[in-house]
């Protein structure tokens, strides 16, 4: 598929978020969608997948090194796949994420494993997502999403409020890492964010 049907098809369907192989990212979410931001980033999506998917440490303040795995078994960057899963460490804690999710053309999408993670959150049923595409000027497109439930009604506003500024936060760090800017904030959807 061309770049550019590719990209008209990305325009077309972010509100249903559909990678180019026809599957509907949110039909692999168990919770609804909370946070959504999107950007203009002045790099190719080669390169923005690799700071998405390898380098997120360098840009998301808090993560240090990160691993990928099939089972026990490490992955090189070529081997990861849908089914594997990935260990981001943070400090003295480690986030398990599943990868539900994987195109390097286009992005990919995790679920936290909260039994599995020594850094624990108030959220249940996540899933996060990063769609990226072309944007027919030598850039790309950024969609960051992230779904979930919080464990408690109460914690909910917070919840999202922590999230929210560690989404912006992180994109912040990568537009300043990589040029571009932001063509929507957090949380601010047409598409009804609960």
């Amino acid at each position: 598929m061309s770049n550019q049907r590719y990209f008209v098809l990305f325009l077309l369907t972010t509100s249903g978020l559909r990678a180019d192989d026809g599957l509907e990212i949110e039909s692999l979410a168990k919770a609804p969608l909370k946070l959504e931001m999107i950007a203009r980033i002045d790099a190719p999506p080669s390169v923005v997948f690799e700071k998405v998917a390898y380098e997120i440490g360098d840009w998301f303040e808090g993560i240090g090194d990160i691993a990928y795995r099939e089972g026990e078994k490490p992955l090189s960057r070529e081997e990861i796949s849908s089914g594997d899963s990935r260990t981001c460490a943070f400090n003295d804690k480690s986030l398990k994420e599943d990868i539900v999710f994987w195109n390097p053309d286009s992005g990919y999408a995790y679920s936290v494993d909260f039994d599995e993670s020594t850094f624990k959150m108030p959220i249940k049923n996540h899933m996060g997502v990063f769609l990226i595409a072309p944007d027919g000027q030598g850039g790309s497109r950024l969609v960051w999403r992230q779904y979930y439930d919080p464990k408690r009604r109460a914690t909910g506003p917070l919840v999202k409020f922590m999230l929210k500024r560690m989404m912006s936060d992180g994109l912040d760090n990568l537009i300043t890492e990589l040029g571009g800017q932001r063509l929507r904030r957090a949380g601010s959807s047409k598409q009804k964010i609960s």
